[in-house]
């Protein structure tokens, strides 16, 4: 989280607000199960659309 928390913590604000709560901490761990976390540049972008 430390190294990347913007892309997380703005998908689960979006996620939150329709789907209900869920966790900037949840959302990383679901960015780096599913690849999208890159190895310099933080969570890929990807990350918000597939949310």
């Amino acid at each position: 989280m430390k190294s990347s928390a913007c892309g997380p913590t703005s998908a689960a604000i979006v996620v939150s607000s329709s789907k209900g709560t869920i966790l900037p901490t949840t959302m990383a761990n679901l960015a780096v199960d599913n690849g999208y976390r890159t190895s310099n540049d933080g969570t890929a972008g990807l990350l918000l659309i597939c949310s």
